[in-house]
């Protein structure tokens, strides 16, 4: 099994890490950053298709980075807002791929408004391959809190609900996730974890509990990040099984207007439990510079 892993893992890194350098050539950023029409500019950073901040470049600022060809400054000079974590309404479908030896699951969704995504689920598990309509409705919970229920219309229907909440300080994250599948022999599974980042360089850990299809369980799981790209060694321990580890790698490109791209690779698939939850780690103050950077460029900024 972990044979067959490290190479659909070595498969996926193939495919996908040569991506993000055509990607930074072929999608626009700048319409990230927009003139208000008084000679500043809004940048509004996009993380997925998630948005919680607004950014005031003042036009002095403006002026003084394109006189010296350098954006440092301006983002000092800079007023940044605070707002309602929502949705970026776009043409554009958010494309996720998870790849597991003998499990694959492919989605596309499209942002209808600021809480509404609408898409097609395709998983393939042995053999058997189900089509299915998926609905995610986001609850509007303020800045500070990610709240989604999902809806997977099919053969064998499941309705899923999360939430993820950012500490105050911002160097952690509360997780809850529920899900109930009908199928033949329907499961239920709840769970509460958290996740801590920075314990070491580049490096955070998560744990997490409670019930997977209907057996109680417990896992930690150790993340290391590279900007967009994640690493992940989990270990988790349910009633009746032995302990089970799992290594994963996520690759996630922020497209501008032409969409987004997640590809997760494992090396076994080990159900849905909160760790699957999205994260609010590139929602942070602390992730700001790096999608600053990405964004904001000499040749967006306004003359």
């Amino acid at each position: 099994m972990f044979a067959d892993g490290s190479a659909l893992l070595g498969l996926a890194l193939c495919c996908v890490l040569p991506l993000p350098s055509f990607a930074e050539g072929a999608f626009l950023t700048s319409d990230r950053v927009q003139p208000d029409g008084n000679g500043n500019a809004i940048w509004t950073p996009i993380s997925g298709n998630l948005n919680r901040f607004s950014v005031l470049l003042p036009a002095r600022g403006i002026s003084e980075a394109l006189r010296y060809n350098d954006t440092s400054s301006l983002y000092y000079l800079s007023e940044i807002s605070e707002h309602e974590l929502s949705a970026r309404p776009s043409a554009a479908p958010s494309f996720d791929f998870t790849l597991a030896p003998d499990y694959i699951e492919a989605r596309a969704l499209w942002t209808l408004n600021t809480s509404l995504e609408l898409g097609v689920d395709v998983t393939a598990v042995d053999s058997k391959t189900t089509p299915a309509l998926h609905v995610r409705a986001m609850l509007p919970k303020g800045s500070m809190q990610y709240s989604a229920l999902d809806l997977s219309i099919a053969k064998e229907s499941q309705i899923s609900w999360q939430a993820t909440t950012l500490r105050l300080d911002e160097n952690a994250e509360n997780l809850l996730f529920a899900k109930v599948v009908d199928d033949a022999d329907p499961s239920f599974s709840l769970s509460y974890g958290e996740r801590y980042w920075g314990i070491g360089p580049d490096v955070d850990f998560a744990w997490s509990t409670g019930i997977l299809e209907n057996d109680p369980y417990a896992n930690i799981q150790f993340e290391k990040s590279w900007d967009e790209v994640l690493g992940s060694f989990r270990l988790t321990a349910q009633e009746g099984k032995s302990v089970r580890f799992r290594l994963g790698i996520e690759i996630s490109i922020n497209s501008g207007k032409f969409g987004t791209l997640n590809v997760k690779g494992l090396s076994r698939n080990s159900g849905s439990t909160v760790l699957e939850n999205r994260s609010l780690r590139t929602l942070r103050r602390a992730h700001l510079p790096s999608q600053w950077r990405r964004d904001v460029k000499l040749s967006a900024l306004p003359r």
